[in-house]
């Protein structure tokens, strides 16, 4: 009976073989997972490397309100107000104080703790707003002098 069972295994484990061989395979999900944060990152990243701030705003407002817990947010914001800072040092260096002050005022929404924001940057501004004052050339009048003639005493006769 060994050798009928034997052969009634190697039967059965044939068959167990060629049934999984046939059997339909089921493949795990092979796609990436694609960050949805990491690329509306890179739009924000683009958009603040050419100078597009306030398209990189709108991007990061986006950001806060679809990913409400993302910290990474935060550096995104930092990351901003440091743009809107170069940009108003950029304009108060160019003379242009209106966009220096809104350039600010876009820094200090967005970092209304940072440090620079509340004194060095908005005294520049209020010092590049100060109308420079020059004292008045006063240009040298020439006044024409009559030559005065030596008075002559008369002697007069007179006695």
């Amino acid at each position: 009976m060994s050798l009928f069972m034997g052969r009634c295994l190697l039967a059965c484990s044939l068959i167990i073989v060629l049934s999984a061989c046939q059997s339909a395979v089921q493949h795990v999900n092979d796609a990436p997972v694609i960050d949805e944060f990491a690329v509306a990152e890179l739009v924000f990243s683009t958009h603040l490397a050419a100078n597009q701030l306030d398209s990189a705003g709108q991007q990061l407002d986006d950001l806060r309100s679809n990913y409400p817990d993302e910290p990474r947010t935060a550096d995104l914001q930092q990351r901003l107000a440091n743009a809107w800072l170069a940009t108003g040092e950029q304009a108060l260096k160019d003379a242009n104080v209106d966009a220096a002050s809104a350039a600010l005022i876009e820094a200090k929404r967005l970092l209304p703790q940072a440090p620079a924001l509340a004194k060095g940057l908005h005294a520049a501004v209020l010092a590049a707003q100060a109308p420079q004052v020059e004292p008045p050339v006063i240009a040298p009048v020439a006044v024409n002098k009559r030559p005065v003639a030596p008075k002559k005493q008369c002697k007069s006769s007179r006695r």
